[in-house]
């Protein structure tokens, strides 16, 4: 399978989970520590099952911090996605995941020494415009509300752990690097289980296992949907992978419509025909930015 197809079926895989999280946080728990702390227990379970079945490659501790620092910011990013899919419907949080790609071309300048060109730099710009454009509620509304901003931050961190595991992709095999990413997720989570662990408990008396059931589901396809992205990255170009993914708003759309539609109980979003056309349109200038990646 090619690194493209794979990248795209982490996209699919995803808007999946984009659907899970958005009916935790809107039906279970609004608290954002929540889903992350039920994000420890699969993360240490995946590394250890490596460590195990595959083994790790050898790296200096230097490279094993940075292994371990990539896990920490993809909890930020987890945080910070929380903080806006609890206030924002799901389908205009998740596109804006796809600013990263205006961090990332950056940061891959600076510290692995991409060159870009100008269709690039334009495509950095659609990209941009079209997240932007889909997050608001009207058409060309050009509210900034505190969702966007929390995405800012996710969509940032998600970029230097994006950069930390190209970067140490070039010393060791995929399995390690994943491995190590997880176990980061693991150890970074640790403080927040000591500072909130009663808002667990207190949620556990209140809804029993289901909570814990749907995030584990959810973290399980995530799992693999992070570890499809750094199989990818390790054959292709970590911009063009990250940016392939933009994709996933059109398969979160049709998950959206249809649970709107079949099963609003699940997850309910406005879905007027202008809505819907004018998602397609800001979705349309992110492929274009996509595209003129290439």
């Amino acid at each position: 399978m090619s690194w493209i197809s794979l990248a795209l079926l982490a996209a699919f895989i995803w808007a999946f989970v984009d659907v899970l999280d958005k009916y935790f946080v809107t039906k279970l728990s609004k608290n954002p520590y929540i889903p992350v702390m039920i994000l420890a227990p699969v993360d240490f379970v995946a590394s250890m099952a490596i460590f195990f079945i595959h083994g790790f490659e050898v790296m200096s501790p230097q490279f094993v911090l940075l292994g371990l620092l990539s896990g920490t910011f993809r909890v930020l990013m987890v945080y910070w996605y929380f903080r806006a899919a609890k206030i924002e419907e799901i389908s205009r949080v998740s596109p804006l995941f796809y600013i990263s790609p205006f961090f990332l071309l950056l940061l891959a300048g600076i510290f692995l020494g991409e060159i870009f060109t100008l269709s690039q730099y334009v495509g950095i710009l659609f990209l941009v415009l079209g997240a932007f454009f889909i997050s608001e509620k009207k058409p060309f509304s050009f509210r900034v509300g505190p969702a966007f901003w929390y995405m800012i931050f996710s969509a940032f961190c998600l970029s230097i752990s994006q950069i930390i595991i190209k970067y140490l992709l070039g010393f060791s095999d995929f399995w390690t690097v994943f491995a190590y990413t997880e176990f980061g997720v693991f150890l970074s989570i640790l403080p927040i289980f000591y500072l909130h662990f009663g808002d667990l408990r207190r949620l556990f008396q209140r809804e029993g296992v289901q909570p814990f059931r749907i995030m584990a589901i959810s973290e399980g396809f995530n799992l693999v949907a992070v570890f499809l992205s750094i199989v990818a990255a390790s054959v292709g170009p970590i911009t063009l992978v990250n940016a392939i993914s933009a994709v996933q708003p059109f398969f979160l759309l049709v998950f959206t419509i249809f649970l709107s539609i079949f099963s609003p109980k699940i997850l309910h979003e406005k879905i007027g025909g202008k809505i819907v056309l004018f998602k397609v349109f800001s979705m349309g200038l992110m492929f274009l930015g996509v595209v003129l990646f290439r």
